[in-house]
């Protein structure tokens, strides 16, 4: 059997490269990379777990297709960047809250998402309210970077799930958010929140803590035929303290009712 090299530049995201193949006649096509995820050069597996140079460095995964034949994957990282991830945090989190506003280029509102990830002990209990929803879309759905759970609301109804393998001490979760629409079904996929653990710790980044005095990270979707999302989680409860956040952005002392942080706001580069 001869063997080739092929070089290929992957955008983050998902990746998904098909791999035709003809078995006793009977072509299928096999999806050799739909089990990574690819985010600012950290490659993270299907379940949100990050490769690591001592546990996991490798991944080993096998698929089975027409019979006798089985597609067998073989995954490993061959080379890590390093870097100082926090050894303790004085404060965690306990629960985010995230807003996702759909928006065109003139930054009109096609549709506002509010997402809170409840820290539990068995994973993140995720729940999603759409608060505002423009034709043509119907529902909205919300799903972490791999298709195992998925949640899907409306004006007129909430949704929630466990993301269950929200446990590890190292691992990525890139929420993605679909608008769907009655005539289509399923629409563009874009990014939602960000969901960071190192070390057994929520950070914004690799290395950035979520603190009482800064509690909220921003990210920022391409635009995709015409239309970007912009991105907002906030930490609304920290472990010991009775402080939560109101809608400026600041800390009152409360033991009732969350409320909703104020998003981040945009400014819009002519």
């Amino acid at each position: 059997m001869n063997s080739t090299e092929c070089n290929l530049t992957v955008l983050d995201g998902a990746s998904h490269f098909h791999l035709p193949a003809i078995f006793n006649g009977t072509q299928e096509y096999k999806d050799i990379m739909g089990y990574l995820v690819i985010d600012q050069g950290t490659i993270v597996t299907n379940d949100g777990f990050s490769f690591d140079p001592i546990s996991k460095s490798c991944m080993l995964l096998t698929e089975c297709c027409t019979h006798p034949y089985v597609f067998q994957y073989n995954y490993c990282c061959t080379n890590f960047t390093y870097i100082t991830v926090p050894d303790m945090d004085p404060k965690p989190c306990l629960e985010f809250k995230g807003t996702t506003m759909l928006v065109d280029a003139n930054v009109n509102i096609i549709s506002l998402l509010t997402t809170t990830y409840g820290i539990t002990s068995s994973g993140l209990n995720v729940s999603l309210t759409t608060n505002l929803l423009q034709p043509p879309f119907i529902t909205t759905n919300i799903f972490p970077n791999y298709v195992n759970y998925d949640c899907t609301s409306s004006i007129s109804s909430s949704c929630n799930f466990m993301l269950r393998r929200g446990l590890a001490v190292n691992s990525l979760y890139n929420m993605f958010m679909r608008g769907n629409t009655a005539e289509e079904g399923y629409g563009e996929i874009f990014l939602s929140n960000k969901i960071i653990k190192r070390n057994g710790i929520y950070v914004k980044d690799d290395y950035t803590l979520f603190t009482p005095n800064d509690s909220c990270s921003t990210v920022t979707s391409p635009f995709i035929d015409g239309l970007r999302t912009l991105n907002t989680l906030c930490c609304t409860k920290f472990q010991g303290s009775t402080e939560e956040i109101n809608n400026n952005g600041k800390f009152v002392q409360s033991k009732r009712n969350l409320r909703r942080p104020k998003p981040t706001p945009y400014h819009v580069m002519n």
